[in-house]
């Protein structure tokens, strides 16, 4: 995890596994986490369009993860799907941890976690940088330290998820039977309504999902797969790796 506006490395936790896309969603919103707690909330947030922060089958549905962010108070930019240099900041330090950690002769993980710590350490605070008069970031940004904006969980407010949610439009392609697969379960509306196109937005008031066929008619409201604070906290809080 890193600053982008002061390209300072924040954090990077070691997860047990071969590739960023098998890192469960838990474990990586629990590292986030562990940022916040040290470094305090971002105003923003940026993030690719793969796993463990977003399916990349259903780019267009916010993940839990991207749904707490945006309850604790942080707009979460999803980056453009094949434009690496969108997160130019993070893909160089990427390659600077490699390069300085040199993770093909370190023998475990908690060896490697020591490693990055120890880099993480010194390209934020030891090391000087030539074309800023030779001052460290810390010097140059005191205001990571000082970051006002404290993680607490308790912060997190649903409202703010629901008026996340009504600002957005999706489609979709009612099946056959009557049904659309939407936020990971399945929504009837009608078999009459089979292979027409249907689009969705949220009412945060009556928290329900409104469809409508592509002449703006009602088709159907439905609670169903309506994210939840509960089930949203439990996942980014309570659960354990």
């Amino acid at each position: 995890m890193a600053c982008e506006a002061t390209t300072a490395h924040l954090m990077a936790v070691v997860q047990g596994v071969k590739r960023a896309s098998q890192i469960s969603p838990v474990a990586a919103t629990a590292a986030v986490n562990e940022c916040f707690e040290r470094w305090g909330l971002p105003e923003e947030i940026k993030i690719d369009n793969g796993y463990p922060f977003v399916n990349p089958h259903y780019m267009d549905i916010p993940s839990k993860t991207k749904m707490w962010w945006i309850g604790l108070g942080i707009n979460v930019i999803q980056n453009t799907p094949a434009v690496p240099q969108e997160n130019g900041a993070v893909e160089c330090l990427q390659g600077i941890c490699a390069r300085w950690a040199n993770p093909y002769i370190i023998n475990s993980k908690s060896e490697l976690q020591t490693a990055l710590n120890d880099i993480s350490d010194f390209q934020r605070n030891h090391y000087q940088i030539p074309g800023k008069e030779y001052k460290t970031r810390i010097q140059l940004y005191p205001e990571l330290e000082n970051n006002p904006r404290k993680y607490d969980p308790q912060l997190f407010d649903m409202e703010l998820v629901y008026q996340y949610l009504a600002q957005n439009i999706w489609e979709r392609r009612i099946k056959e039977n009557g049904s659309v697969h939407f936020f990971g379960k399945p929504i009837y509306l009608s078999t009459k309504f089979g292979k027409q196109d249907t689009f969705i937005t949220f009412d945060p008031s009556a928290r329900q999902w409104i469809f409508r066929n592509r002449h703006g008619t009602f088709l159907k409201s439905s609670s169903n797969a309506v994210p939840r604070q509960k089930e949203i906290i439990e996942f980014a809080v309570m659960s354990k790796n």
